[in-house]
């Protein structure tokens, strides 16, 4: 047991919510091993400045603390960003990195959020990327439909690009990102049920689901070897409406994670001075190549098409 999900939060007396966090401290803690409480408290969000959001902050983040939960889902990030910005393209890499720290800050200090780009309650990222209103045959609403007219299969692998960047962004977030099963390699599917179709294992993908699998798996892996890409905190280092540049920093580790949607790749001239690296060779953890780092924290490196660098000492 690794820890517990609690659903419809807001649904159920807030005391529920404080027992139930008092039980499994008091019964499965005792000999030192933390057990990671996430909740559900649906919310949206609205395009708008301060307070038009602090009902939705709110209503999340009062079950957080040291007498409840210990984090939820990212209700307004994803209604924020994970579908306009990476699915829909409405809204820029600016937009994704303004919302992502406006929450930072709305969140109690100790809290892991889990960011998402889809789960069990919403349509697939690849059929939200797919119905994006490019055209007549696929309007946005598609996705949402239950028992006709529903989502089918992509036709061409501009949903899977999408998906990928998405991931990119994802899970190089701080918090515990969630990855609901079949998004590695990029399933399609509309509301539920159709969000619920079988799992495909690792054989027999197509070719777009395959480079979706190989991407998130390297994704996965450099989570997993570099520190600060679990613990470290996110301080942006620049972006634009297709590019997007931050820093995760734990004090003693750092990681720097750039990436781009555009398909013929973007390149960056920045200053890492602040994180101790003037002079030093960073390695790309997706396996592009090193960059050497000015003495004076200079650092120019190139990002690939629609992808991302993960550059780490």
């Amino acid at each position: 047991l690794d820890g517990l999900r609690v659903d419809a939060v807001k649904h159920v007396e807030e005391i529920a919510t404080r027992n139930l966090s008092a039980a499994v401290r008091e019964g499965f803690e005792q000999a030192g091993t933390k057990y990671f409480l996430m909740g559900e408290t649906a919310m949206g969000w609205n395009d708008c400045a301060d307070p038009c959001n602090d009902e939705n902050y709110g209503t999340i983040a009062k079950y957080v603390g040291p007498h409840g939960l210990d984090g939820q889902f990212d209700f307004v990030l994803y209604h924020g960003v994970s579908y306009r910005t990476f699915a829909y393209g409405e809204k820029g890499m600016l937009h994704a990195d303004y919302w992502f720290s406006h929450g930072q800050s709305k969140w109690p200090a100790d809290a892991i959020m889990t960011p998402y780009i889809g789960s069990h309650d919403t349509p697939r990222f690849v059929s939200l990327a797919d119905y994006r209103g490019q055209d007549a045959q696929h309007p946005q609403y598609i996705p949402s439909n239950q028992w006709s007219d529903i989502a089918e299969e992509p036709s061409d692998g501009e949903p899977y690009r999408r998906m990928r960047i998405a991931m990119s962004w994802l899970l190089t977030l701080p918090g515990a990102p969630l990855l609901y099963y079949g998004d590695e390699y990029g399933q399609y599917g509309g509301a539920d049920p159709n969000n619920r179709l079988m799992w495909k294992g690792t054989t027999g993908l197509k070719a777009d689901e395959q480079a979706t699998l190989d991407h998130i798996r390297a994704l996965g892996q450099a989570r997993q070897a570099i520190p600060a890409l679990r613990r470290g905190s996110y301080t942006s280092l620049g972006a634009t409406e297709d590019t997007l540049v931050f820093a995760r920093d734990t004090g003693t580790d750092v990681a720097i994670v750039a990436l781009t949607r555009l398909p013929g790749g973007d390149s960056v001239n920045t200053n890492l001075a602040a994180y101790g690296l003037g002079g030093s060779t960073l390695s790309d953890a997706m396996g592009g190549p090193s960059v050497s780092v000015g003495p004076s924290g200079a650092a120019s490196f190139s990002i690939p098409g629609s992808g991302v660098v993960i550059l780490s000492p």
